[in-house]
């Protein structure tokens, strides 16, 4: 099988109600958001014996631009979340070669959704913290050997992606409310800014580690009838990250 991603960007404004007690203060009970959104499609499937691909790619601009056309520079009053069912409900009737969407709300927010009716909302966090990889149970020799440079004590810009997979709530149009997924995760991060991270998680503070850290703070807090923590992405430098997604298969 083969796999193919094709990128569209279309902009829309987002109006949703404010609360009471703010009324009073603006001469209107509505506020706009305005986004520059990025949809990504992917596609899979057998590569044609005689184009030698899986698709003309003109055929599926030619289809999915024509689904946007029914959001591009349109207002919506419901949830980014129920935006990603949208698209993928028409792009999935519409395309049997296409296996999941991702929509970018911005560059830190963003919604898969795919086959098996499956809907993710990622949020994206950064923060800073200093660690040095040594295991002690090795010579300090062992160690420098073992690690190199990484040995002494440095810092990162970590960037932290939290996914939760769930259904839809259909008062809110969300998968988890953006508020508590925010609070849920700073409250577990406020104590590892700018702190020796070995001496937080007690263990030997590789990024293996510490997103398997991460992930036990954070597993129960989002586990419930309707949603569960699905996967952990740490950034530790431009060059890499580690993915986790806990004990599932």
């Amino acid at each position: 099988m083969n796999y193919g991603t094709r990128s569209y960007r279309f902009e829309i404004a987002s109006r949703r109600r404010i609360d009471d007690e703010i009324w009073d203060k603006r001469d209107c009970d509505q506020l706009y958001d305005g986004r520059n959104c990025e949809l990504l499609v992917e596609i899979c499937g057998t590569r044609d014996p005689r184009s030698h691909m899986i698709m003309d790619l003109g055929l599926l601009d030619a289809d999915i631009n024509k689904i946007l056309e029914n959001f591009d520079h349109k207002t919506i009053d419901y949830s980014f979340s129920v935006l990603a069912a949208k698209l993928w409900e028409s792009i999935r009737l519409n395309y049997g070669l296409v296996r999941r969407i991702r929509l970018h709300e911005n560059k830190n927010v963003w919604h898969d959704a795919g086959d098996n009716n499956f809907m993710d909302t990622t949020r994206t966090y950064t923060f800073n913290a200093a660690h040095r990889t040594n295991n002690d149970d090795l010579i300090v020799e062992e160690n420098v050997e073992l690690y190199g440079k990484c040995n002494t004590l440095h810092g990162h810009e970590y960037i932290l992606s939290v996914s939760v997979r769930g259904t839809l709530d259909p008062l809110h149009g969300t998968v988890i409310s953006p508020e508590f997924m925010d609070e849920t995760v700073e409250k577990v991060l406020e104590p590892l800014r700018n702190r020796v991270l070995n001496e937080v998680i007690r263990e030997n503070a590789t990024t293996e580690n510490f997103i398997r850290f991460l992930w036990e703070e954070l597993v129960d807090q989002f586990d419930n009838d309707s949603s569960r923590l699905y996967r952990l992405r740490l950034r530790e430098t431009a060059r890499n990250y580690f993915d986790y997604y806990g004990d599932q298969s």
